[in-house]
């Protein structure tokens, strides 16, 4: 007998299940799409909202208005806890694990969670420090500082900088190659701010943990102050172009023995012992010349030798050694206002690099009577930053600024110092352990003038690619002179004493690569180029010279490989069109 008849309701009653269980799934997928989406806007409007606040409680702390920049602080914290809230909801959890999207949302989660804990441990704790600043609690009074606000700030300081130092890591594990393009790249951009941001915490930690002892409230500190001219570079800025004693007693400053760097002697030796790779790549100069010091691209070792020298002439020994160049004192001036020298010329922010690396040899013929206005300069400024008049909170901005532009350097003759120095990232010790991952490109005058005020520099990150065990890393110089007609005529000294043409002018060049990696290769103009080559600091480094007429260009590359993945570092000299220091994230996770 057929039952052919009775199978066939029941196929039909399958399939319409089946259909009825294909369309429930399909509008479940589509709720769920929904939520989800409706979810990844609250988050999207909670970081726009955060970043807008954040943008404006830096402006009104950067105007001394710490009321209004805790108050945007509270908003970015309140709209960064709504975009956490959005993505720790239990559907986006879910669908965080569906392949293709899930990681794109995991990425948002974690980005927002990150955020989130930097707001409220690492940059909430700050805003207290920032208030005492702003309000002027550290400015000096009648030559002192008060170190008890600053001794009081250190723990909350030292919670920030963990807490940025934990938002970088976090952000660090995700793995941004795999993501949806608009994705990445918002995760690219946020994971380079929050870098930057916990370098700053770390710094500001390391700073309050060192200042109150480094400026006498342990007892009585000597340094010597170095002022570097950048008109005849050196790798870590400028020569030397006039020194001074500042002695700290308690928070109290102080400036004596102002000299020009032309007045010290030159001892028949080097003042301390030169390694074989020092002499072969900087020669006696290191040791025997002030002038010659700041060759290195080690701040540390040209501290050695400048406190070694000033004892050997003076009999002082001096706990450590700072150094500045002009373009920082050019952001104090804007704090503190302008300043009048003996000859009557007012320095002030928009004046001060011309004023002091240009026009004073157009007014004197000698270089010693140049020398003496530099050094006469750069006392008035420090004068003027420990007398507590102006906008204290504009002075420390103006020295964070240049600090992270390698234009402020400190040395420590206190070992355990020093390496909080390193931390903080103003040691410049680029060959003695503060960069090992950095690769540095750095400029020396070699015409003996002072013509580089018209060198126009630029260095930048041209590539990163992936390597096995790390990153390869081509990075961008480009050299160009703007000496102006008429230079035939200044003095000697000015256009230098190389055998050259007036007005043009000779730079080293030195490429270094990081410590265990490997310099690869370097091109000049798209063609490939030898030099000197040798190895310091386990480094590997390539000098190269350029000769530049007025209106001429060079532009170089140099490919160096990193051992490890993470953020590309690259450290140069900092020069009037450029700063010292670059940091770009890498592309390898």
């Amino acid at each position: 007998m057929s039952t052919g008849g009775a199978e066939e309701p029941r196929i039909r009653w399958r399939w319409r299940y089946l259909w009825w269980v294909a369309l429930v799934l399909f509008l479940a997928l589509l709720g769920v799409g929904a939520w989800v989406g409706w979810k990844g806007s609250v988050a999207y409007v909670g970081l726009g909202d955060a970043q807008s606040a954040a943008g404006r409680a830096r402006s009104a702390i950067g105007k001394g208005d710490a009321i209004e920049g805790a108050r945007q602080l509270e908003h970015t914290t309140e709209a960064l806890a709504r975009a956490r809230e959005a993505t720790d909801d239990p559907v986006w959890q879910a669908a965080s694990k569906v392949p293709w999207v899930g990681p794109n949302l995991q990425a948002v989660t974690t980005l927002t969670a990150a955020l989130d804990e930097l707001a409220r441990e690492g940059v909430t704790p700050v805003v207290e420090v920032v208030s005492v600043v702003a309000s002027g609690g550290l400015a000096p009074r009648d030559g002192r500082i008060d170190l008890e606000p600053l001794e009081n700030a250190a723990p909350a300081l030292a919670q920030a900088a963990t807490a940025g130092e934990k938002a970088s890591a976090d952000l660090a594990t995700i793995d941004a190659g795999s993501l949806l393009p608009m994705v990445s790249e918002r995760v690219e951009e946020v994971r380079s701010q929050v870098d930057e941001i916990a370098s700053a915490l770390r710094t500001g930690a390391r700073v309050a943990e060192l200042l109150p002892p480094m400026l006498g409230s342990e007892g009585e500190r000597q340094y010597l102050a170095l002022f570097l001219n950048s008109a005849e570079l050196r790798s870590t800025g400028g020569l030397i172009g006039a020194l001074a004693v500042v002695t700290a007693d308690d928070g109290r400053l102080a400036m004596s023995e102002t000299r020009a760097g032309t007045d010290l002697p030159r001892p028949d030796k080097p003042v301390l012992p030169l390694s074989e790779v020092e002499l072969e790549l900087y020669g006696q100069a290191l040791g025997r010349r002030v002038q010659g010091m700041a060759l290195t691209p080690d701040f540390a070792r040209t501290a050695e030798l400048a406190a070694a020298m000033w004892e050997a002439d003076t009999g002082e020994k001096v706990d450590g050694v700072l150094a500045t160049d002009v373009l920082a004192l050019a952001g104090v001036l804007e704090g503190t206002g302008p300043v009048t020298t003996e000859d009557g010329t007012e320095l002030s922010a928009q004046s001060a690099v011309a004023e002091l690396l240009h026009e004073p040899y157009l007014r004197y013929e000698k270089q010693a009577e140049a020398d003496a206005f530099f050094a006469d300069a750069a006392g008035r400024v420090f004068s003027a930053i420990v007398s507590g008049s102006g906008s204290f909170s504009q002075i420390v901005d103006a020295f964070a600024t240049a600090s992270g532009e390698g234009r402020v350097l400190v040395w420590s003759a206190d070992a355990e110092e020093q390496a909080g120095l390193h931390a903080a990232g103003i040691s410049g010790a680029f060959l003695s352990g503060a960069a090992p991952q950095a690769g540095g490109i750095f400029l020396n005058d070699a015409t003996g003038g002072k013509l580089d005020f018209f060198l126009d520099t630029e260095v930048d990150v041209a590539r990163v690619a992936c390597e096995q065990g790390g990153m390869r890393v081509t990075t961008s110089l480009r050299l160009a002179s703007r000496v102006p007609a008429g230079a035939e005529d200044l003095p000697e000294y000015v256009t230098g004493m190389a055998e050259v043409p007036k007005g043009t002018f000779i730079t080293r060049v030195s490429a270094y690569g990081p410590v265990g990696g490997k310099l690869l290769s370097t091109q000049r103009d798209g063609a490939s180029v030898g030099g000197r080559q040798a190895v310091e600091a386990e480094r590997d480094v390539n000098v190269l010279s350029v000769e530049l007429a007025p209106g001429q260009s060079v532009a170089y590359e140099f490919e160096w490989f990193v051992p490890q993945a993470g953020p590309v570092e690259v450290w140069s000299t900092p020069t009037t069109t450029s700063s010292g220091r670059l940091r770009a994230p890498g592309s390898c996770a």
